[in-house]
């Protein structure tokens, strides 16, 4: 079931997901799936002129 949340708090989530990817472990505390939904989660926020807080590491 879709879910509608603020384009914010999209923002915030994909930015925690980012730094979630960015921590040294093995196994990956993400997988390269949340990676790359974190990634089109981060690029349509910018389609919509959001500001984030930070760029993306993982941004392709």
């Amino acid at each position: 079931m879709p879910v509608t949340i603020e384009t914010k708090t999209a923002a915030r989530i994909a930015e925690l997901l980012d730094l979630f990817a960015e921590l040294p472990s093995t196994p990956p505390v993400l997988t390269d799936e949340a990676r790359n939904h974190a990634v089109t989660l981060l690029d349509r926020i910018d389609e919509e002129g959001e500001e984030r807080t930070r760029r993306p590491d993982t941004a392709r």
